[in-house]
């Protein structure tokens, strides 16, 4: 057969699915590109589309997968209103959009510490309230504390704070949390050793990495953290897995990220929206992660 011809048919039948990425990606991302190949080996084509461009007909695609929205937090209601126009539609957006829209404010942690999981001790600050730093602080017992925006990325206005200082820190506090909700957290030492990442695709558990703050910061991000592949005991795995059952049900993939604290872990983030998955420190992970895709696909279809 004319190998030209034989492309051909192979285009034809292929399902084409959207990753869903933000305007400054560039297309795939570097954590994408083995998974793209092992969908395309399986005969499924991976579109990258924005997100937020108007002009995407969404309906074309019998699956929408959330890989690289990084910009989301910058236009939350945008993002929340995207998300939405999915609920109509189930099977077709993943993670779901109940549990993505769910996810997108970092007050689903005191939800998740209602339900008996551990996790970082945590305020809730409505945007305007007039709370005070030191207050807040000494009503816990914290010696030091982070404040972040509920609604952020990447480490994205996030701070540190001693008792020591909160009084000076206050006007800032205040700004911070002049027109948006922010989260006051304890500070926990254990994030020098390194935080846990724990990676679950559609509910079961792939790889894990820990990443390693550099010198003289608390804020871990992925272009300036260490980040090494690691074996975690099945304990570790199983306290990881239990967190996800304080979300809204079935889930194409999860990132539970926690540091370790006296033998048991504490639970800094669960991340369902846009997480990066650490996909090449684990050979594996992106021929399991396609092969879960396909299973969605397959089940849509």
């Amino acid at each position: 057969m004319d190998k030209t011809l034989f492309v051909s048919r192979i285009a034809q039948t292929m399902t084409v699915i959207a990753f869903a990425t933000y305007e400054d990606s560039g297309g795939f991302t570097s954590d994408d590109h083995q998974l793209v190949l092992a969908l395309r080996e399986r005969g499924v084509e991976v579109e990258p589309v924005v997100w937020d461009d108007p002009h995407i007909d969404w309906r074309r695609f019998p699956l929408v997968v959330i890989r690289s929205v990084w910009d989301y937090h910058l236009k939350a209601n945008r993002f929340r209103e995207w998300v939405s126009t999915f609920l109509e539609h189930p099977g077709q957006l993943w993670n779901p959009p109940a549990a993505v829209l769910g996810n997108v404010n970092k007050g689903y942690l005191l939800d998740l510490a209602a339900a008996g999981h551990s996790v970082v001790p945590t305020t809730y600050v409505v945007a305007g309230s007039g709370l005070k730093l030191k207050e807040i602080m000494e009503s816990h017992g914290w010696t030091q504390a982070v404040i972040k925006p509920a609604v952020s990325a990447g480490a994205m206005g996030a701070w540190k704070c001693s008792l020591a200082e909160a009084d000076e820190d206050q006007s800032r506090f205040a700004q911070s949390g002049w027109d948006c909700d922010l989260l006051v957290q304890e500070y926990l030492d254990e994030i020098l050793q390194g935080e846990w990442s724990f990676v679950f695709l559609a509910g079961e558990f792939s790889h894990a990495v820990l990443k390693e703050p550099p010198d003289c910061d608390f804020r871990i991000q992925n272009v300036t953290a260490k980040i090494t592949a690691m074996d975690p005991s099945d304990h570790m795995v199983n306290e990881a897995k239990q967190i996800l059952t304080g979300t809204h049900g079935p889930l194409l993939y999860a990132r539970v990220d926690a540091v370790e604290r006296e033998g048991r872990l504490v639970l800094m983030e669960l991340e369902i929206n846009e997480p990066y998955l650490f996909l090449s420190y684990s050979t594996e992970a992106p021929v399991r992660f396609a092969e879960k895709i396909i299973a969605m696909v397959e089940r849509t279809g």
